[in-house]
């Protein structure tokens, strides 16, 4: 069997979790498959979960959510690198057991931290977990506020957010020369905003009662509204709007969600090359200049290192923006990478 020599990141996985506690041992040794098949490149995402909708259909109740995220919080670890693992807790009973496919990565893969819970995401920190964040549609104030909450998270467990903790930021952006390919990726994101909400208040179905429809909602953005806030646009454009929100928010690593809704895989294909020929490297470069105690080796850059690069002709960062970058001089960039549905590094 073949594998690339990126890593696999997987998230969204929560309700596997919480639908009954008779699939612990089998997720666990599912995790182990999936690393050792990978050569230890697996990195694990976790969280809660929050849409109603499949809580319904795993008969949990989504009150109980955080509990039973707990429980499995606590069996993960113990799971993945003692022998024999056993937990009697509220929610989740492992009589005495032995996970038969263990992982590669010592004592176990990565474990990113999904969540807008501070006291979920204070556990994470606590524990080592990378965290991974999202400010939704919103812009660069709800980025603002973002990075606070995160820096008080870190504080309040005895952490410095830039030195102790790696977090990552999930964003929409798009780079296109063409408006209507820009109004139709707004529309495709609204259109998932949309979803997600039905699925989480239970506030719009069909009329069979299971497939969700797309209702519009009194604080749907407009598409103007989302062209101020997400990075969408030109590549000039989408390259200035990266490297604000990377001064603003200082990321560790961020995945960027370029395809949403029906685009075309001719479409992505095109638009991950525009990513990997310009505007990362532009990025790559940019945070370069603002950052030269960065070394080359260790703490340095890991842009999508998996992506071609090439040189691009583009203005110089706004006074502004290089004014609050220079204040971090010495940060580490963060790891960039496109993603549909998976972070790949």
């Amino acid at each position: 069997m073949r594998t690339w020599p990126q890593k696999l990141s997987a998230s969204g996985w929560a309700l596997l979790c919480v639908s009954c506690h008779s699939i612990t041992p089998r997720f666990l040794a599912e995790v182990g498959f999936v690393d050792t098949v990978s050569n230890g490149r697996l990195e694990l995402g976790v969280g809660s979960g929050y849409q109603e909708f499949e809580f319904e259909r795993f008969g949990v109740k989504i009150a109980d959510s955080g509990a039973i995220y707990n429980e499995f919080m606590d069996i993960i670890p113990k799971g993945l690198s003692q022998k024999i693992v056993e937990y009697d807790g509220q929610f989740l009973k492992l009589p005495p057991s032995s996970i038969a496919v263990r992982p590669v990565q010592s004592p176990m893969p990565p474990i990113w931290v999904t969540s807008g819970n501070p006291v979920t995401l204070g556990r994470g920190v606590r524990e080592g977990h990378n965290l991974f964040v999202t400010a939704l549609l919103n812009g660069t104030e709800a980025i603002t506020e973002l990075r606070g909450r995160m820096e008080k998270v870190a504080s309040d467990n005895g952490k410095d957010l830039d030195e102790d903790v790696k977090f990552g930021f999930l964003r929409c952006a798009y780079a296109s020369d063409n408006p209507s390919e820009i109004d139709a990726y707004l529309d495709c994101a609204r259109f998932q905003r949309r979803i997600s909400e039905s699925l989480k208040f239970r506030r719009a179905q069909s009329d069979d009662g299971y497939m969700v429809k797309e209702v519009p909602s009194a604080t749907d953005p407009t598409f103007e509204q989302l062209r101020q806030n997400l990075p969408v646009g030109s590549v000039n454009q989408v390259i200035d709007k990266m490297l604000e929100e990377i001064s603003i928010l200082r990321p560790k690593h961020i995945a960027l969600q370029t395809q949403l809704g029906d685009f075309d895989q001719k479409t992505m294909l095109k638009q991950i090359e525009l990513w990997g020929e310009k505007v990362i490297p532009a990025i790559k470069k940019e945070l370069s200049r603002n950052q030269p105690s960065i070394k080359a080796a260790g703490g340095g850059p890991r842009l999508s290192k998996q992506l071609p690069s090439c040189a691009t002709t583009r203005p110089m960062l706004a006074p502004a923006m290089a004014r609050r970058w220079a204040s971090h001089v010495g940060m580490p960039a963060p790891s960039l990478f496109l993603t549909p549905l998976l972070s790949i590094e």
